[in-house]
Formats: structure tokens, C-alpha cells, sequence
């Protein structure tokens, strides 16, 4: 009787072990299941959002053809004609951090067209070629950027002409002045202060009546006004 007893018990044991094993297998089926069915939903979330993007950089394209302006670009471009394009681009890539956005090259292995680009700006490069009306240029930029400070000496380093060493300004611009080997004047200036057009208005005042008439001749007159990056008007 003892014997049966414990026999019945040892099936009943391992009836439930099965069971339990089955259960198991059933839950670790689902649970895999789940991860697999996690895993398509991602990758459908993913394909849809890359979807998504693909489209929307589809109507951008297609808008900015509308509006006649390229992706990229800004309505006003800056197209530089230098004698010398390729030592300029390199040069431009050692000072200001540029990238090549794209280069054509003549016959003569000069520069037909090339595109860099600085921060968010696209900056068209030529060789001067005097027979098509492609004369030197020799411009101004005003160049915002994280840390003038360090731009500044960056450019040196490249050999760019130190104008003005870089200062705090009245318009809230902490800003400096270099000289590319080109002729080109760069002011690199990082924002410290949003002022209002009143408070601009008032330091801009303040700042002029502190400086001696031009021309002068009074010792430690104020800064020349392409020094400090102040327009210059003509008399007419």
C-alpha cells in the first residue's frame, strides 16, 4: 500500500515537473515572440521616420527649385575671383576651418569655379581671369563664430595679417580683424551681449563722442572705422 502511495506521488511529481517545463518553453515562446514582434515595430518605426525625412527633403528640394535657390544657399552669395584659388582654398581651410564643397578645373589647371563652405555659408572661388572680366576682388566678411578668440590665433597661424587684436564692442560683438593674403578683410566675432536697437543706439552715441575727430592729429585718436568694423560712407 506504502509502495503504491509513493509511486502515485513520484507521478504526480513528475506530471507537474512536465508541466512546468512546458509552461515554461509556452512562456519562453512568448517572450521571445514579444522581443521579436519589439524588434519589427522598431524597424518598421524607423523605416517610417527615414520615410519620413526622405520626403521631406524631397519637397525642400522641390520648393527651393520653385524659389530658384538651391538647397544650401542663401539669397545673397559671396563669389570671390583671387589669383591664386587653390592656395586661397587651402588657405581658408587652415584659418576659418573650410571644407571643399566642390572644385572645376580649366585646361591651365587654374580654378574655373569652387565652392567652400564655412559654418552654414557657401563661399564661391574663381581664379582671376582678366580675359573673361574676372578681375581681383578684395572684400569684407564678417564672420560669427563660437570663439573669436581662438579663431583669431588660428588664423595667424595660417599666416593671415592681424588687423585688430579681438576686443568686446559697444554692439555686444567680442570682435577681431585679419587679413587673408588676398586682400580679403575678415572680422571674427563671437555674440556676448542681444542688445536693444535704444541701448545700440545709445552706446553707439557714447562710443563716437568719446573719439577725437577724424584727421585731427590728436594723440591716441580712436580706431579707423574699417578698424572697427563701422560702415563707411561716402560723401555724396
Amino acid at each position: 500500500m506504502a509502495k503504491k502511495k509513493t509511486k502515485a506521488k513520484t507521478k504526480t511529481k513528475t506530471k507537474a515537473k512536465a508541466k512546468a517545463k512546458v509552461k515554461a518553453k509556452e512562456k519562453a515562446k512568448v517572450k521571445a515572440k514579444g522581443k521579436a514582434g519589439d524588434r519589427a515595430k522598431a524597424r518598421t518605426k524607423a523605416e517610417k521616420k527615414a520615410q519620413k525625412e526622405i520626403k521631406r527633403q524631397k519637397k525642400a528640394a522641390r520648393k527651393a527649385v520653385k524659389r530658384g535657390i538651391p538647397k544650401g544657399y542663401h539669397t545673397v552669395q559671396v563669389y570671390l575671383c583671387v589669383d591664386g584659388a587653390r592656395q586661397a582654398i587651402d588657405f581658408y581651410k587652415a584659418a576659418f576651418g573650410a571644407e571643399t564643397k566642390e572644385a572645376l578645373f580649366g585646361p591651365d589647371g587654374k580654378v574655373m569655379h569652387a565652392e567652400v563652405v564655412i559654418g552654414d555659408s557657401v563661399i564661391m572661388i574663381g581664379d582671376v581671369r582678366p580675359e573673361m572680366g574676372a578681375a581681383a576682388t578684395k572684400v569684407q566678411f564678417y564672420l560669427y563664430v563660437p570663439d573669436c578668440d581662438a579663431l583669431y590665433a588660428q588664423a595667424l597661424t595660417a599666416g593671415a595679417t592681424p588687423k585688430s587684436e579681438p576686443a568686446d564692442m559697444f554692439w555686444g560683438d567680442r570682435f577681431g580683424t585679419v587679413e587673408d593674403p588676398f586682400g580679403n578683410i575678415w572680422s571674427l566675432a563671437t555674440q556676448k551681449e542681444a542688445l536693444s536697437p535704444e541701448e545700440l543706439q545709445r552706446r553707439a552715441e557714447e562710443f563716437m563722442s568719446s573719439m577725437p575727430p577724424p584727421g585731427d592729429g590728436s594723440p591716441g585718436a580712436g580706431p579707423a572705422p574699417e578698424a572697427i568694423g563701422a560702415p563707411q560712407l561716402s560723401a555724396s
